[in-house]
């Protein structure tokens, strides 16, 4: 019976010794170095730094921002791709990167794109043109040196480039000569 307690007991401290030693238990730990980027109408990227002590996720909440790599363990530089903005509003996403039960979030605040520049109205030469004293060396009241009119929308007549001194004479003449209609 001795015999058999001895052996009994070279088991147990055979199992005791064998047995993996137990891990001890992580606190999970999680943080990012930016909490907000903002970036320009034309797109780019963001490097975000996490640093973590677990395994890690990071997805975004628009597909207009890519994430790369989208998981890890440990620390790593997450890159955060923006595409470009083909609207002239301003727009943002959310990055969420997570750890066990943890969770950071990174703002990307994108400008939209500048606005198209207005163009310039088409418009028709008229047969009216301005004369008169203003018009400087060589214009004076010479009808076919006049300066031309342009007519915008069918109503309006336009000159460009024309200065009026405040003892300005001037009128404006249809036709380039003289005997037509004159105001």
């Amino acid at each position: 019976m001795k015999l058999r307690h001895l052996l009994l007991g070279m088991f147990a401290i055979a199992a005791t010794v064998a047995c993996d030693p137990v891990e001890p238990e992580v606190t999970p730990e999680l943080n990012v170095n930016k909490t907000e980027a903002s970036v320009a109408a034309e797109g780019g990227s963001v490097a975000v730094q996490v640093t973590a002590n677990v395994d890690w996720t990071a997805a975004a909440d628009k597909d207009w921002v890519s994430v790369d790599p989208a998981s890890g363990k440990g620390n790593a530089t997450v890159t955060l791709t923006v595409a470009p903005n083909e609207t002239e509003e301003a727009r943002t996403a959310n990055v969420t990167v997570k750890a066990d039960k943890l969770s950071k979030t990174v703002k990307i605040t994108q400008a939209g794109k500048a606005a198209d520049p207005t163009p310039e109205p088409e418009l028709q030469l008229s047969d009216w043109a301005i004369v008169g004293s203003f018009t400087g060396e060589g214009w004076g009241w010479d009808p076919g040196a006049g300066i031309p009119l342009y007519i915008l929308n069918d109503e309006y007549f336009v000159v460009y480039g024309l200065e009026l001194p405040a003892e300005a004479q001037f009128k404006f003449l249809q036709g380039g000569a003289w005997g037509g209609a004159e105001v």
